[in-house]
């Protein structure tokens, strides 16, 4: 099955000429005025995000986050600028390269945790292993319900991932 190009119309925004094909983001060059660049190809920075640079005026450079941009281009009424906590850009499948804008939604900044699953160089599954010798049920599983931590042990990793996953789907969001 083929998949369907697409090619949405040229837009000027932030000062320059964009367009979204195929899924990717691309900038009309500034000096050339015939060259399109891909943001996409651009390199990812440390945390996996790729950033772009764009000419706000003729001496101010602002950086942006391309999945900022991609979300804009389709949702001009948005605010782009507004940094707060609760204007934050999700990635669905949390694959910080994938900026299509059937990928992107807007969220809040406690939304936007609840699919974090690496932090700080560690899986983070709201599942661990407790120590303690006299233990009979030493796997305990951890979720926010209602703005508090809840926590229930187990006797195995999987009961206790099995019991996380329904809690997950009942109390976290879901969009």
């Amino acid at each position: 099955m083929k998949k369907k190009l697409v090619i949405v119309e040229v837009k000027e925004f932030l000062n320059s000429k964009w367009k979204y094909k195929n899924n990717k983001l691309y900038k009309l060059h500034k000096q050339t005025k015939d060259k399109w660049i891909c943001l996409n190809d651009l390199k990812p920075d440390t945390k996996g995000y790729i950033r772009v640079n764009v000419n706000i005026s003729f001496y101010k450079i602002k950086r942006y986050y391309l999945n900022r941009l991609v979300y804009y281009f389709h949702h001009q009424d948005w605010n782009i600028h507004d940094s707060s906590s609760n204007n934050q850009i999700d990635h669905r499948n949390q694959n910080k390269l994938d900026n299509s804008i059937e990928n992107l939604k807007i969220v809040n900044n406690s939304q936007n945790c609840q699919n974090i699953n690496i932090r700080k160089g560690k899986e983070v599954k709201g599942v661990y292993f407790r120590k303690d010798k006299n233990r009979t049920k030493p796997w305990v599983a951890k979720w926010r319900e209602n703005n508090k931590q809840k926590t229930k042990g187990f006797a195995t990793e999987e009961e206790a991932l099995q019991h996380r996953q329904k809690m997950v789907q009942l109390y976290y969001y879901q969009g």
